[in-house]
């Protein structure tokens, strides 16, 4: 027999009843003031690399390239990067307003969360009004997806909004979709039409935020086959549903087998195969539900990069056991008990990208935010389950599990909200993460946010001419005399290695010159240019001038290499600016005169003569080239734009006047 419910849970009871639109809203207010401590933190290295050309933009067709000029994924994110740029004014100094609108993007995630398991409830028992006890399972799974701790990265992280996006329009397409069945349940054609497109713009609008929402057909397909075998609204044109639904798991399944990727092969950038990666991902899939579970402070923080997929055959091994066990049972258990076999197959799914053969980085807590939505209803039936049998004190524990979480997440966001304490605190317990060292590094020499901006921007770069450096090496492996290669190679080389090494690259370009045949193309020469600014800022200790105008001279000497005739006509450009930049003035003249020669019309070279004429020599040969030039055109030995002849014809006009 049901324990009797004493008086004091009454109110609370009586509230779900009646008012479980309110109790939505409340756990929503909630959560927001939960995270609120947190709006006091910093941005991170991706926050950096995706989001610093927010300070750019200053007018309207700025704001459009920026919304469109996305990197972060294969569709560019426009959606995502459109809210962004809509606060670009904050940026980067407005950390509380930035930060404050991914929290409040997952406090409404939180009520359409409340909103979906409830109607997934309502389906698995074939009605239409909600009882109390249907509210009750949709509050624990709600609260208890909402306040999991492992869960705050992907709304603390700024750059994470994606992540939170994609989940809105994923919620919304779900939840529109299953409202159909019942407010189309007497014109199941219509029903059938209208999912289909509430699903296809949701699928667009949250693949646009975040590529993982190109999931959320196989997320309804979990739901149809787990949940929805017995319910009676959706039998009609059921085969159909499954047969497109199914078809996208089949279709994501293919893309990332070894039929459609070389699982077997290392990457040199990761440095691991496909195969190893969706090896370790069998640990950390365990390991991302423990902490779930029972969270630890210590393990949860924006640095993972020290985690790596060398766990031994026995964990491996042990993890796939667990995964077939588990699955198993659960399937053999559906028509008993779906919420399990529910659970595992959207955990899995919704895993199957981000955790799967893709070589992305292995492990990153914001990668549970949807696939943690399978937990919490399986969370939330055991704890109907409970109440049926064991009443208030099954809901004490219950309720009283949430609140730890939700304590566990206010220490948590009140962590992040104190930059350097949590800077210090995840190098500490993150030792073998060098991005948290680093961001450590940064933010204690930076004293305001534009500073540390810059710090951070400068690290990226870094990292990225390292990347940069180790795949063009390998590039010259199998193209050995690709001098452009080479060239772009000594560039970065300037920039990040030491003098020595640097020095040794640039022996090898000399030597791949010293070759009675290369190929020069305009890469390898504006390659020198790239030096030469390198040189003139002092960015390149390793490199002077006389080194680069001897990689231009032996480039002369292969004139009949190159590919096209303009390109000696930049060398010898690329030669006068480097006399010019040593005020060897004598020589400046006869060089830029043999590139006018070579390319008469090329721009650059005219401008470089005509400021020349105007710093050393006289306005009177400005003038007179300037004159030259346009008779030139008027005889068509040379074709300039039409634009740049009005601005020659401007110019000429002015020094006349002067002149006069």
């Amino acid at each position: 027999m049901r324990p009797k419910t004493p008086g004091n849970w009454g109110f609370f009871l009586n509230m779900q009843k009646k008012y479980p639109h309110l109790l939505a809203l409340i756990l929503g207010v909630i959560t927001v003031l939960l995270y609120w401590p947190g709006l006091g933190g910093t941005f991170f290295y991706d926050d950096y690399s995706n989001l610093n050309a927010l300070s750019s933009i200053a007018n309207l067709h700025q704001f459009i390239e920026f919304v469109f000029s996305g990197n972060a994924g294969p569709l560019g994110r426009p959606i995502a990067l459109l809210t962004f740029g809509l606060q670009s004014a904050y940026w980067p100094g407005g950390g509380t307003i930035l930060l404050g609108t991914n929290v409040a993007i997952h406090a409404c995630n939180t009520i359409l969360v409340f909103y979906l398991c409830r109607q997934l409830r309502l389906l698995t028992h074939n009605t239409c009004e909600a009882s109390r006890s249907d509210n009750e399972f949709a509050l624990i799974a709600a609260a208890f997806w909402a306040l999991s701790p492992i869960l705050a990265s992907s709304s603390l992280i700024l750059v994470q909004r994606m992540t939170g996006l994609s989940a809105l329009f994923v919620l919304l397409g779900l939840l529109g979709y299953l409202r159909c069945y019942s407010h189309f349940k007497n014109h199941p054609r219509q029903q059938l039409l209208v999912q289909a497109l509430i699903l296809g713009a949701a699928t667009v609008l949250s693949a646009l935020s975040k590529e993982n929402g190109v999931l959320l057909p196989s997320l309804a397909f979990a739901i149809e086959i787990a949940l929805l075998n017995n319910t009676v609204v959706v039998q009609k044109y059921r085969n159909i549903r499954l047969a497109v639904l199914g078809l996208s798991v089949a279709v994501f399944l293919v893309y990332l087998s070894p039929l459609a990727r070389p699982w077997f092969e290392i990457n040199e950038y990761r440095g691991f195969s496909s195969w190893q990666r969706v090896q370790g991902e069998l640990v950390i899939l365990w390991r991302y539900i423990y902490l779930t579970l029972f969270p630890k402070i210590a393990y949860f923080g924006p640095f993972q990069d020290q985690v790596d997929l060398g766990y031994s055959v026995e964990a491996i091994g042990l993890s796939a056991f667990a995964w077939l066990l588990i699955t198993g049972v659960a399937f053999g258990l559906r028509k008993r008990n779906p919420w399990p076999w529910f659970a595992v197959l959207w955990f899995l799914i919704g895993h199957m990208i981000e955790s799967g053969p893709l070589l992305l980085e292995p492990y990153f807590e914001h990668r549970n935010y949807i696939p943690l939505l399978g937990i919490a209803t399986l969370i939330a039936h055991a704890s109907s389950v409970a109440i049926k049998h064991w009443g208030n004190l099954a809901r004490l524990a219950i309720y009283g599990y949430l609140t730890i979480l939700a304590a566990i997440l206010l220490t948590l966001a009140s962590l992040w909200g104190k930059p350097l304490e949590a800077a210090n605190f995840w190098v500490e317990t993150n030792p073998g993460s060098i991005r948290a060292v680093v961001h450590q590094v940064n933010l204690s020499m930076s004293s305001d946010s534009t500073a540390l901006a810059e710090n951070n921007m400068n690290t990226i770069q870094i990292n990225r001419m390292m990347v940069a450096i180790k795949l063009l090496d390998k590039t010259t492996q199998w193209c050995k005399d690709c001098l452009s290669i080479y060239m772009q190679t000594l560039a970065y080389s300037c920039i990040i290695e030491e003098p020595d090494k640097t020095r040794v690259r640039l022996a090898k370009i000399d030597e791949l010159l010293a070759q009675p045949k290369i190929s020069i193309d305009i890469t390898s020469v504006d390659g020198t240019a790239a030096l030469g600014s390198l040189v003139v800022n002092q960015r390149c200790p390793a490199v002077q001038y006389t080194d680069i105008e001897k990689i231009l001279n032996a480039m002369l000497a292969h004139e009949k290499q190159a590919t096209s005739p303009g390109l000696v006509a930049r060398i010898y450009y690329q030669l006068a600016t480097l006399a010019y930049a040593e005020q060897r003035y004598d020589e400046v003249e006869k060089i830029i005169s043999t590139a006018d020669k070579k390319w008469p019309d090329a721009q650059p070279v005219i401008e470089f003569r005509i400021e020349y004429y105007l710093q050393h020599s006289s306005r009177i040969a400005a003038i007179n080239y300037i004159r030259e030039k346009m008779a030139q055109h008027q005889r068509n030995e040379v074709h300039l734009p039409r634009s740049y002849l009005i601005d020659l014809e401007r110019r000429l006009q002015e020094l006349e006047k002067n002149e006069n």
